[in-house]
């Protein structure tokens, strides 16, 4: 199977980057940053259910959510490297959410499934979408036109 190139490539001189990501690119970029809207929402209902909460509860998924959303800006403007770093980041989260939703499932109040169920589950169900629309064939020559 070959690669064809990138659309936007036609007229371009060799080793000139695409401006414009595809429509998967953009896609799968809207997908991680819904995930990271999802991510905080969840640090937030986790803050509020502790009494007494320290901060770092807060400031933790502050940090880990702004570095994913610096990925999702990179992946967007065709780096690669960030492309699969967030593959495996979002291999780990999946990975860590499903044991989490099945070991948190028991005992939870209404809030609680929220923040450990709801949330989980659609942010699995959007890193799984995002890696998917990643590496389409327009998304992946893009990728390697950016590379060139």
């Amino acid at each position: 199977m070959t690669s064809q190139p990138y659309p936007a490539d036609a007229g371009r001189p060799p080793g000139a980057a695409v401006a414009t990501p595809p429509k998967e690119v953009r896609t799968a970029a809207a997908l991680w940053f819904v995930f990271v809207a999802l991510g905080l929402v969840r640090a937030l209902l986790a803050f509020m259910a502790v009494a007494e909460a320290s901060p770092v509860l807060l400031v933790v998924p502050l940090v880990a959510f702004g570095l994913m959303a610096f990925l999702v800006v990179q992946m967007r403007a065709g780096k690669s490297w960030a492309r699969i770093a967030l593959v495996v980041l979002g291999a780990f989260i999946v990975v860590t959410y499903l044991f989490g939703v099945m070991s948190d499932l028991a005992g939870a109040g209404l809030l609680g499934i929220l923040a450990v169920v709801v949330l989980p589950v659609l942010q699995i169900l959007l890193a799984v979408a995002a890696i998917v629309f990643m590496y389409r064939p327009t998304a992946a020559a893009y990728f390697s036109a950016q590379q060139h």
